[in-house]
């Protein structure tokens, strides 16, 4: 082999180590699913729910944002937090200013561009602004010939922020629709510092399998073949595998495919969104027949039983390892399947925390303990924020309204302890909180009905198990034109799979409507 065609690598020498270089060990397969999940399921949010974000949680985030690589060590990001209302009023009009000029330079795409939210300044609990230091001038080392490597370093900076807010249940948006020389001005930069993103930080109401564009049908994500080449641009790569998928590389590390149940019947909907959630919707062969959430779940899975009832020779024909079932009502059911050699499991939620308790049980069975921490801490994160926010309320003197919740209408039967729960987290009073801690709806039947108007109620909220809340018809009880609620047409309904599902449409959209409908009687009548 002549000098010119000599290898540039010699495979029988190896480089001397660094001095004081430590070996590099991998992370535990565990560690290393959670780094690509973070990666995968980053989003560009857009939609956020207020709330807080405590000083501890920014630190580490600043933390992890502040270890980002950088060209020459040269650390060009600056963050400036924005606390001020009206300047986070300006930002919010100055990026207005420049959508509506995008738009116009979008021609033919303009309307679809403005259907798309590009923002959540007003909304979201932290707005960031990110700047390019002044002075970077004099950083020579790695941007002689690439001065723009100072922006890149800046990337860096942020995608260490997204990633480390993904791991801590936050929403994370950057806002690049804006012109720098305004907002530089309305944050008294240096004259040659350059600001490049609004970031948008905080608890978000979800997120979502796609990113935003992509769901909105803006653009798709490429083929991986698509942007990898090898030795010359164009030509093919070798290591490219075109059929891995994101949660192929997570089922790798974790070997979830081969843990738990892999043949499960869901007697009830909680379990089955839970199982949807967690990516594990394979393993789910028979559902309830009252399943709602998630809708496509009724599409694609047979339906094998009621609340009390269920189709055994249907559930022993599915051949299921494992049966999930609630309560003591489904314990005939659950007998029935065990003396057929069947194994269940039947939870007994009936608390905000037994409810997480369930959760986690269910996923450490299907081998996704993991991502069921990371999920249960985004809902607890959310729930904090709910709380806290009742709580500058309560600092503000805003009353608590009185709240009756009613599960079911002849007899009237009142809340369950997870909504009573629920109730007093988002800045209401259950008006029949003793009850709520009976688990049966028997024995929360109001015996005498006109103790509801003698508690008077300021806000009625109705979940009348499926069937459709009739306003008008509780407004025309006997009485009850006295009752504040009805006075002020505070009377709402919250749809049962949403709040009377003890499960994560409770703790996510129940809890949510709950939240809005207090929060706004607050801070009207409070």
């Amino acid at each position: 082999m002549t000098q010119e065609t000599e290898s540039p690598r010699d495979p029988g020498v190896e480089a001397a180590a660094p001095l004081g270089a430590q070996p590099l060990t991998p992370l535990t397969p565990s560690e290393a699913a959670g780094v690509y999940r973070a990666i995968f399921e980053r989003r560009d949010m857009r939609h956020f729910a207020g709330g807080e974000v405590d000083e501890r949680t920014l630190s580490r985030l600043l933390l992890a944002a502040h270890h980002a690589p950088s060209v020459g060590f040269m650390q060009p990001w600056r963050f400036i937090r924005v606390r001020d209302g009206e300047i986070r009023q300006h930002l919010h009009r100055l990026v207005e200013q420049e959508r509506l000029r995008t738009a116009h330079a979008l021609g033919e795409r303009s309307q679809e561009f403005l259907r798309i939210k590009v923002q959540g300044i007003l909304d979201a609990a932290e707005v960031w602004v990110v700047a390019l230091a002044d002075g970077r001038q004099a950083h020579v080392f790695g941007r002689r010939t690439m001065p723009f490597m100072d922006m890149a370093s800046v990337a860096c900076a942020i995608q260490n922020l997204w990633l480390a807010a993904r791991t801590e249940g936050l929403g994370l948006g950057w806002v690049s629709i804006f012109e720098p020389s305004d907002v530089a001005r309305c944050l008294g930069l240096p004259a040659d510092a350059l600001p490049v993103a609004i970031l948008c930080l905080g608890p978000v109401h979800g997120s979502n399998d796609l990113p935003l564009l992509e769901k909105a049908g803006w653009a798709s994500r490429l083929p991986l073949q698509q942007v990898v080449f090898e030795d010359q641009w164009g030509r093919p790569c070798s290591v490219v595998d075109a059929a891995i998928q994101p949660r192929d590389v997570i089922e790798h590390l974790t070997g979830s495919e081969d843990r738990g149940p892999q043949r499960i019947v869901c007697l009830t909907e909680e379990t089955t969104e839970w199982l949807y959630l967690l990516g594990q919707e394979s393993r789910i062969v028979g559902i309830s027949g009252y399943t709602v959430r998630p809708r496509r779940a009724r599409a694609e899975k047979p339906k094998v039983s009621a609340f009390l009832s269920a189709k055994i020779d249907q559930i022993l024909a599915l051949q299921p390892d494992a049966v999930f079932g609630f309560s003591d009502l489904q314990a005939d059911i659950a007998a029935a399947l065990i003396r057929a050699g069947v194994s269940v499991t039947v939870f007994n939620q009936r608390s905000v925390d037994e409810i997480f308790s369930m959760l986690f049980q269910v996923a450490a069975m299907v081998g996704c303990a993991d991502e069921g921490q990371t999920r249960i801490a985004a809902m607890r994160a959310r729930l904090r924020a709910i709380a806290q926010a009742a709580a500058r309320l309560d600092a503000e003197d805003k009353r608590r309204p009185r709240v009756y919740f009613e599960e079911w209408d002849e007899p009237p039967i009142s809340a369950i302890r997870w909504v009573s729960e629920l109730i007093g987290l988002a800045g209401g009073v259950d008006i029949f909180a003793e009850p709520a801690q009976r688990p049966l709806g028997k024995d929360r039947i109001i015996a005498d009905p006109t103790e509801i108007v003698q508690r008077a109620p300021d806000i009625v909220i109705g979940s009348w198990c499926g069937k459709k809340f009739r306003p008008e018809k509780v407004a025309a009880r006997p009485g009850w034109e006295r009752v504040p609620a009805v006075r002020d047409g505070q009377l709402f309904e919250i749809k049962s799979a949403d709040i009377l599902q003890p499960g994560p449409a409770a703790l996510t959209d129940g809890v949510e409507q709950l939240h809005r409908i207090i929060e706004a009687w607050r801070c009207r009548y409070g």
